[in-house]
């Protein structure tokens, strides 16, 4: 069995925020293009889980990625919480078995 590991950059993001570099949001235009470009390479990966960090814009970018990547939409999929680990990573969406 192969596993594959890939690495996402977020969507363009906001340059600033009130409470800090953790808070900055994706920008309107680095959502549609990130929502595009993770559409258009769907079929392609077939993910089983992602990863994100707790920055705002890593995570919308993580809802986006499943949502193009699940079938359906990944809202029934994808849980609505999770603790972050030791190092401050979250487990974001995980494909239902089968």
């Amino acid at each position: 069995m192969t596993i594959r590991f890939y690495l996402v950059r977020h969507g363009r993001a906001e340059a600033r925020h009130p409470r800090g570099d953790i808070a900055r949001r994706l920008l309107p235009a680095g959502r549609a293009a990130f929502a595009a470009h993770a559409r258009a390479l769907a079929s392609e990966l077939g993910l089983m889980r992602i990863l994100t960090s707790r920055f705002a814009r890593a995570r919308e970018t993580a809802g986006l990625l499943a949502d193009a990547t699940e079938p359906g939409g990944a809202s029934s999929s994808r849980p609505a919480a999770i603790d972050a680990d030791e190092n401050g990573f979250r487990l974001a969406w995980v494909r239902a078995p089968g």
